[in-house]
């Protein structure tokens, strides 16, 4: 049997018992013309040569630099709820709380 845990609460997900959700978030660098990431002189076949260059010897430079990064998380009812009400994180950042000192 598949084992399948939360990746936000780390409890364990029976597929039998409740629905488990997937969250695939894709993240890339915006490219316009105030960034400098996008020119109409740009020679996109030579960009792509080197991107699929950079796949076939393993040097994925854009994923390291933070240019494009993809991650995909498993969550249980209860999380998938709180994600869906909030998926920035707003309102936790909100629950943060310090005394009075």
């Amino acid at each position: 049997m598949i084992h399948y845990t939360c990746d936000r609460c780390h409890r364990c997900i029976d597929p039998r018992q409740e629905i488990r959700y997937t969250v695939r978030i894709e993240i890339m660098a915006a490219a316009d013309e105030h960034t400098g990431l996008h020119s109409m002189a740009h020679d996109h076949l030579d960009e792509i040569e080197q991107i699929i260059d950079g796949l076939e010897s393993g040097d994925l430079n854009d994923c390291e630099s933070g240019m494009y990064r993809r991650q995909v998380f498993d969550l249980c009812s209860s999380c998938h709820d709180r994600f869906v009400r909030d998926p920035v994180g707003r309102e936790t950042q909100a629950e943060v709380g310090f005394s009075e000192n």
